[in-house]
């Protein structure tokens, strides 16, 4: 025997199947454990102040006046700037007067170099000022070998020996015109430093 009716067989709800687009219902967010905790901690300080007398406001201290300000001292004029005064021109050195006929001063090695060397290199760089020039010479001084320099150092000795025998004849003959110039010595004159 059924134990159900007709009707109520047919009232049976069945379950739906999940599908993908089924989403899960979102979760309740938490209680704030803190918040219940701050309120105990109101309601005791509520209680609190309640217990406690108000105490009487204390009246306020009148204002002291204010002082008078002091007034303010005259600035001193300024004084009127002095005239700056003209510079003064730079007076040339005197250059000592040459005397006629005083023999001219023997030259370095590097010099008798350079009057040999300084048309080669001025054909080879036509383009380069007179002081590159001199430059490249200078170098070029500096790595000869000690035997290619001796040629232009005995040039140079025998430059000194000309001008003591003829600075020797000068001071013979004009014994008035004593004057003070250094003369070079052989060491210097053998070994000179490019300019």
């Amino acid at each position: 025997v059924p134990t159900t009716a007709p009707h109520q067989e047919q009232l049976q709800i069945q379950p739906k199947a999940k599908t993908q687009g089924d989403k899960k219902p979102a979760k309740k967010p938490k209680r704030n454990s803190k918040k219940p905790r701050q309120a105990n901690k109101q309601l005791q300080q509520t209680s609190q102040t309640q217990q406690q007398p108000k105490q009487p406001k204390q009246p306020k201290q009148p204002k002291q006046p204010k002082q008078p300000k002091q007034p303010k001292q005259p600035k001193q004029p300024k004084q009127p700037k002095q005239p700056k005064q003209p510079k003064q021109p730079k007076q040339p050195k005197e250059k000592p007067a040459k005397i006629p006929g005083m023999p001219r001063r023997p030259r370095a090695a590097y010099m008798f170099y350079k009057e040999q060397n300084i048309v080669t290199v001025s054909f080879a760089n036509p383009t380069l000022a007179y002081g590159d020039r001199l430059r490249i010479l200078g170098a070029q001084w500096k790595l000869l070998s000690p035997a290619d320099r001796n040629v232009y150092t005995q040039q140079a000795v025998e430059d000194l020996k000309r001008y003591r025998q003829e600075m020797a004849v000068f001071r013979a003959t004009n014994p008035t015109n004593t004057t003070t110039t250094t003369s070079t010595t052989a060491t210097t004159a053998a070994s000179p430093t490019p300019p």
